[in-house]
């Protein structure tokens, strides 16, 4: 047979459904108009993009006709169609040169579905009972046939002329079978015959005595054990949900770092120009807007990691000896060009001969740059931030970030301290952040065995604290 180079004229010119078929990639490459509807597709922009399954009928009705060289009979299902097709293959080459297939669809018929066969009505777990107007049983599957005996002709009228008429009912009913007392729920909606119209109802038949013996069991105890079940319920479940959504946190953020990282990586060798300059400077200011979002995007992944870990109880923590001085002085040189920007003046005070404490170094220096962060982003224009640390009454150590800014409620300070709680206020919404500054501060210090406190006024400012007990104090 000769192969024949496919174009759209020569596609077009066929009234009948016809499609290219690129069979290394198993998707449609082209189509003309009658192929397009065919499929249900406004373009080909549609479908030249969809994949079909190795095993589906599609692949293996092509391929069937591809070497047959004649028409062939196939059952094909477009937009949830049953189509019984007749339809011709043959070789063409697609537009890149490739092997590959035009398809024409000679005839198509839509197929009936098949009704709902009497196998799989008995295979249903659940007994099935078909009722008329007057709660005579018309069709039921096994288990429907074997609860009819026990249900009184009355209550079937009952419950079949109600959902018949109201389109929904439900009853329960105590019987006995095999000599104990069953419980049992019945559920019925309205059916009507699709071939005359004929109204029916369809029954369901539950049997609940396992949930009421349960029920039973649990009204039998005493109310304070009621209610410690109760509690230890939603403790466990509390716990099951707080895992899953730090479980959720830390895949997702994983899923994120390998894109971020190559943003930043391709960003910064535009930036640099390392293979000559980039034309037009306007471009410029765009590569440090990509550079600048993908840092802070990156950042804000590393937050959350942190925060998935520590919920997870996977954050690792390595103590050992931290000069106290060092890292404020350190935090704090890396802050104070955000606090020139924004017209703020950050001051430390911090004696030399600081003890050092048990702590992590990392997460100690990543606690102190958000809450300097976090002071520096609400305090206005003209404010002051002010570090200071110090040893109190008891020996332990006092670390104190101090701001002139806005300040807070009890009620905000609360929202501050959850994840992606941000306070609203005309400061607030011109330096937005994402949220996670406070809580992974207050998270952190508590996995350094520090406590945390916050104290704020409105218009007065807020004071964030650090407080390592005289037990995590090490001698200098």
């Amino acid at each position: 047979m000769t192969e024949k180079t496919a174009t759209p004229d020569a596609a077009d010119r066929v009234a009948k459904p016809a499609w290219l078929w690129d069979s290394a990639r198993r998707r449609i490459a082209w189509a003309n108009d009658a192929g397009l509807a065919f499929w249900g597709a406004a373009s080909l922009l549609d479908i030249v993009e969809y994949i079909f399954a190795a095993d589906s009928d599609v692949v293996r009705a092509i391929e069937t006709a591809a070497v047959s060289n004649a028409a062939i009979d196939a059952e094909l299902t477009p937009q949830t169609r049953r189509l019984a097709v007749r339809m011709r293959a043959k070789p063409m080459k697609l537009f890149d040169g490739r092997d590959g297939i035009l398809v024409v669809v000679m005839q198509a018929q839509e197929k009936a579905r098949p009704a709902l066969g009497r196998a799989l009505f008995d295979a249903v777990p659940v007994a099935l009972v078909r009722l008329d107007t007057s709660g005579g049983a018309l069709d039921a599957n096994e288990l429907g046939r074997s609860l009819m005996p026990m249900l009184s002709r009355t209550l079937l009228a009952q419950i079949a002329a109600q959902a018949i008429e109201q389109g929904a009912a439900n009853r329960t009913a105590t019987v006995a079978r095999d000599g104990r007392e069953v419980s049992l729920l019945l559920h019925a909606a309205r059916f009507l015959d699709p071939r005359d119209g004929t109204p029916s109802a369809i029954l369901r038949v539950e049997d609940v005595s396992a949930r009421h013996a349960i029920e039973q069991r649990l009204r039998a105890k005493s109310a304070p054990q009621q209610a410690e079940a109760h509690l230890r319920d939603q403790r466990d479940d509390a716990e099951a949900r707080n895992r899953a959504k730090s479980d959720f946190v830390a895949k997702v953020t994983h899923e994120m770092r390998n894109p971020l990282n190559a943003i930043i990586g391709f960003s910064e060798i535009m930036q640099q120009k390392h293979f000559g300059p980039l034309g037009d400077r306007r471009y410029e200011g765009y590569v440090d807007d990509v550079l600048f979002s993908a840092r802070h995007l990156l950042s804000l992944v590393n937050d959350l990691l942190d925060l998935a870990a520590i919920e997870a109880g996977k954050f690792r923590i390595a103590f050992d000896s931290v000069a106290l001085a060092g890292v404020i002085d350190d935090c704090a040189r890396l802050a104070k060009p955000q606090a020139a920007d924004l017209g703020i003046e950050l001051k430390t005070a911090v004696p030399a001969n600081l003890p050092p404490v048990s702590a992590d170094a990392r997460a100690l220096r990543q606690v102190m740059l958000n809450l300097m962060s976090n002071a520096i982003k609400f305090t206005p224009k003209g404010g002051e931030v002010f570090v200071s640390a110090g040893q109190d009454g008891d020996g332990g150590i006092v670390i104190g970030v101090r701001d002139t800014g806005v300040g807070m409620t009890p009620n905000e300070i609360q929202l501050a301290l959850e994840p992606f709680g941000q306070v609203d206020g005309a400061l607030q919404r011109d330096r937005k952040g994402t949220g996670l500054g406070l809580p992974l501060a207050k998270a952190l210090a508590e996995a350094n065995k520090a406590q945390f406190r916050i104290s704020s006024e409105p218009d007065h400012g807020t004071v964030a604290e650090l407080v390592f007990a005289p037990s995590r104090v090490l001698a200098g």
